[in-house]
């Protein structure tokens, strides 16, 4: 049996569709009966979906120069 605290660390899993069907089972049933789960898993479906569209911003040029430091070198 799924318990709120089992199901807030299965969303991920569940949304990124990597659930064992078993546990695809029990987190859909206790989504159907918990209320403050299913705002749970809307909120993170909603944070995937800003996120997915945002754009990245170009790195600093502190990151880009340790970047470019740590790179193996060309053969």
């Amino acid at each position: 049996m799924v318990m709120c605290r089992d199901a807030a660390e299965m969303v991920t899993d569940y949304l990124e569709k990597s659930l064992r069907p078993r546990d695809w089972l029990g987190l859909r049933w206790h989504l159907h009966r918990c209320d403050m789960c299913r705002n749970y898993y809307a909120q993170m479906r909603a944070t995937i979906a800003l996120l997915a569209d945002a754009p990245v911003p170009p790195p600093t040029p502190e990151v880009e120069a340790a970047a470019m430091a740590a790179r193996p070198p060309a053969p």
